[in-house]
């Protein structure tokens, strides 16, 4: 669904240099896509057929390749008469054959060749891979095409894929937009909402919100958008956020679980980055690797991350983006980083078992390394040159769902005056909280109308404590009625109880 246009440069790519890395993370459709291009090769002529190598489902060797290819294109007798050969008569005999006739050959799931021998059972050995490596490189520049499908970047088969000094490399993202809601309506006609229920529910700016997370991928948005039959999005998103939703699909196999997905690929990583990378929990949707350092020197000045090993952060990122977990945001630029979607749950989820200091200690981390970061922001956007406002807006834009979650952050632990009974600070910060609400354009008026109520609620707790009766009063009968008017009904126990409260 939606790959057209991929399927377009994948075949021109193929056209350039007839052996090519399809590279993309966990849960982005390479094995789906892959499927389909075996069918569409074959129909529309490009290949005469297609030899397709999954190593996910066993670990092929060279001798077993030959051995499945060479069964499909010789007779019976010259299948035997091969058959009879060493593997390197083999080798050379079937490569003279696939350069000169344009088959197709797919090796999918590579990463599985060379991981960690515990992590994964399908790994060959340094000798075999050798011996893959050479037959390919006997293939490139004839009339076979070669598709490597893998997470991880596959240097070790990089001298097959490279020609004229460059890569001949296509990176899988997610679907466009177009096509992410047409997927989007095929997941949510399979819940129990009705048509009308899902037109309301994609005019939502937190359907919308959950969409730019989900960035198109489509085994993520099938797992994900299948809860907003039971859940809201708001719901999905805190869910999301807490590492408390339900992602399991209940398939073993980890092409078609998006969690077995992810746990694969962190399996792989080192212990070292493993602990780093819990660092990134915080981050949603986008990381400027630029950065990285300076968020790193927040985390520091911090009890529980004292003796963490920083100065390996950048190895620990590295890894990450050869096994999936991080890709580049595009192809001119490493520095800006997309994450897969899942990776953050998958490590609150990791979090959630470790001491508590450490996952509260990244949040205030994390909102400190933003605050700073969101006067950058405001300086460019206000700067007097035309690129620097065009830039600000730009990070804005790709930044938006961080900048976000440190806000929110700074709202819940910022207003600790009225805790301290700092009472006239505490008003100043709520009744900048209103005026802020009253300019706020990017959510719903249900979820703006609540914030106003809760925020009325604390202006009330302010002048009560202020002996300003009347006053407090007033806002709690605003924060009242907001809430009877939105039905939230689960907070009105705590403005009666204030009510009471002022009685007395």
């Amino acid at each position: 669904m939606g790959r057209d246009l991929e399927i377009l440069k994948i075949e021109k790519a193929l056209l350039r240099h007839n052996v090519l890395l399809l590279q993309g993370m966990g849960g982005t459709g390479k094995t789906t896509l892959l499927n389909y291009l075996r069918d569409w090769w074959q129909r529309t002529n490009f290949t005469t057929e297609v030899f397709y190598f999954g190593y996910d489902e066993k670990a092929h060797t060279l001798q077993q390749i030959l051995q499945a290819i060479g069964k499909r294109v010789y007779s019976k007798f010259e299948f035997a008469s091969f058959q009879a050969m060493g593997l390197g008569a083999q080798r050379r005999k079937l490569a003279e054959m696939l350069r000169a006739r344009p088959y197709g050959i797919v090796l999918d799931n590579l990463e599985s060749v060379t991981g960690e021998a515990l992590a994964i059972q399908n790994t060959l050995s340094e000798a075999e891979q050798a011996e893959i490596k050479t037959f390919l490189q006997a293939l490139g520049g004839g009339q076979t095409k070669v598709v490597l499908g893998s997470r991880s970047d596959e240097a070790w088969l990089q001298p097959v894929f490279c020609y004229a000094g460059k890569g001949n490399r296509y990176r899988l993202r997610g679907l466009d937009v177009e096509a992410r809601t047409v997927l989007a309506e095929k997941v949510l006609a399979e819940t129990s909402l009705s048509q009308r229920e899902i037109a309301r529910l994609q005019e939502e700016n937190d359907f919308e919100r959950l969409m730019g997370l989900l960035a198109g991928y489509p085994l993520v948005m099938e797992v994900v958008l299948a809860n907003l039959g039971r859940q809201s999005a708001a719901d999905v998103l805190a869910g999301l956020d807490a590492a408390d939703v339900n992602l399991d699909s209940g398939e073993v196999d980890r092409t078609k679980s998006i969690l077995k997905c992810v746990e694969y690929s962190h399996s792989n990583l080192s212990v070292a980055a493993q602990k780093l990378l819990l660092c990134l929990a915080p981050f949603k949707g986008f990381i400027d690797r630029a950065d990285l350092a300076n968020y790193a020197k927040q985390l520091q000045q911090l009890e529980p991350f004292a003796d963490w090993a920083f100065d390996k952060f950048e190895d620990a990122v590295d890894e990450a983006m050869r096994w999936g977990l991080l890709s580049p945001y595009s192809e001119r630029n490493d520095e800006q980083l997309r994450i897969q979607p899942v990776f953050p749950y998958f490590l609150k989820a990791k979090l959630a078992t470790m001491d508590e200091a450490v996952p509260e200690g990244l949040v205030t981390g994390f909102k400190e390394h933003y605050k700073e970061l969101a006067v950058q922001y405001q300086q460019m956007m206000q700067s007097k040159e035309p690129e620097q406002r065009k830039l600000g807006l730009f990070f804005c834009e790709l930044e938006y769902e961080n900048l976000f979650s440190a806000l929110q952050t700074c709202l819940k632990r910022q207003n600790a005056y009225l805790k301290t009974q700092q009472y006239l600070p505490a008003r100043t910060a709520y009744q900048n909280t209103l005026n802020l609400l009253k300019e706020l354009n990017v959510i719903g008026s249900t979820q703006k109308g609540l914030y106003t109520a809760s925020t009325m609620h604390q202006l009330g707790r302010v002048a009560q404590g202020l002996r300003e009766f009347e006053k407090a009063w007033s806002h709690y009968q605003t924060a009242f009625n907001i809430r009877i008017e939105f039905g939230e009904r689960d907070s009105l126990a705590g403005t009666y109880h204030q009510i009471g409260s002022l009685y007395k």
